[in-house]
């Protein structure tokens, strides 16, 4: 076998763990593991689904934590168990598209020096309605390198890489933004990391998600920029340093999201005079002119790479 795929499932319905398992199952190239990590010992159906996955088709292995250990630590667990020379990485609840592993698997064989590669992705609601496509992404190291001191251009349940640069590197126990901060230290190491421009898997995005949730995810991202374009990241540690900024999280942030949202609304309806104006009585809005800079980036970057 040559790629094992890495699961973790928490609180995840049945229904969309079979649909995530069946998926790789169908897919146009066989020679894989499946992994699955159960970091919820309570969801005892899936369990049991699993148990029967296991007896049926020597290629699965669950592992089910005795407690829940989050995201990071499960993934860990996951990657201390690959022997295979590639993993691939999903989310429990999404959807790889049939030839998802082939392609990727031929990609980093054909091109040896890439450690860890993405691909685009189509986004799907919790029906799984497609609801849009992300747009073009960077695909060599050097523009992803770039774009990602202003925003993430990595899709992470779309990681296929070299074991042994996951076994390196491995994921921080983060709460917010663990697979940001993964690919800014892979970077930082000078690793390669490249994207597909195909869409080859179904992104689910999920509407309940609490404004609080969303701010703690924001400050945990501009920790790990901020320190990835100092060229810190991988020394500091972080942990400690977001534990801190998430216990002090202000409502300015809240202010910010809203603000800089509205402004982005008028721009694209273009109510070009309603936007200036905004903008002049927001000025001083905290982060607002940081955030309209970072915007300003990434649409150059664009027009350069793309």
């Amino acid at each position: 076998m040559e790629v094992t795929v890495l699961i973790s499932v928490y609180k995840e319905s049945l229904e969309k763990v079979k649909l995530a398992i069946d998926s790789i199952v169908n897919q146009t190239y066989t020679d894989f593991l499946f992994l699955i990590i159960v970091d919820n010992p309570d969801n005892l159906e899936v369990i049991h689904y699993l148990q029967y996955l296991t007896k049926c088709d020597d290629r699965f292995e669950m592992i089910v934590n005795t407690q829940n250990l989050g995201l990071a630590q499960s993934l860990n667990r996951g990657i201390d168990r690959v022997v295979t020379p590639y993993l691939a990485r999903m989310d429990a609840d999404d959807i790889a598209e049939s030839d998802r592993l082939e392609k990727q698997i031929g990609y980093l064989k054909d091109n040896p020096t890439v450690d860890l590669l993405g691909t685009n992705v189509i986004y799907i609601d919790e029906k799984s309605n497609v609801i849009g496509e992300r747009g073009t992404l960077p695909c060599s190291s050097e523009a992803i390198s770039e774009f990602m001191r202003y925003t993430n251009v990595l899709n992470h349940p779309t990681f296929m890489g070299k074991t042994s640069v996951f076994k390196e590197v491995k994921y921080r126990n983060l709460l917010y933004s663990q697979d940001y901060d993964f690919v800014c230290r892979l970077l930082e190491k000078n690793y390669v990391v490249n994207n597909l421009s195909a869409c080859l898997l179904k992104y689910r995005i999920t509407s309940f998600v609490s404004n609080e949730k969303k701010q703690k995810q924001r400050v945990a991202f501009e920790q790990i920029r901020h320190y990835y374009r100092l060229g810190k990241l991988s020394t500091i540690d972080i942990e400690k340093t977001l534990e801190a900024s998430l216990k002090n999280y202000r409502a300015d942030y809240y202010k910010l999201v809203d603000t800089y949202n509205n402004f982005v609304s008028l721009l694209k309806k273009k109510n070009y005079l309603k936007a200036i104006s905004f903008l002049i009585k927001n000025l001083f809005v905290k982060g607002f002119v940081g955030e309209l800079f970072n915007s300003l980036k990434i649409f150059l970057l664009k027009r350069k790479y793309q």
